[in-house]
């Protein structure tokens, strides 16, 4: 049994424009996926809003960040609880 924790890495804004875009596009197609019918916004390059109905988010929204497990896996984290989803980049 291993003990390795994986560490989330939000990506930078000053990170190349084609990068941002090809995992903004992927993580939003995986939150539509997901929670299809509910609307998702982004806030910048590296944060995406999705509606929600959880009891302790925030002004009805979760944010999600968008960055890298251990510098190589495409996810995202959600501000509120932590939960990290990844999803794939074409």
């Amino acid at each position: 049994m291993s003990n390795d924790i994986l560490v989330f890495k939000k990506l930078r804004l000053d990170a190349d424009a084609t990068l941002l875009e090809r995992y903004r596009h992927a993580a939003m197609e995986k939150l539509h996926t997901l929670f299809p019918g509910d609307r998702v916004t982004a806030t910048d390059a590296t944060t995406l809003c999705i509606a929600t109905d959880a009891p302790y988010a925030e002004n009805g929204l979760d944010t999600y960040d968008i960055g890298l497990l251990d510098n190589e896996i495409p996810c995202m984290r959600n501000n509120r609880n932590e939960e990290v989803i990844t999803f794939r980049v074409e």
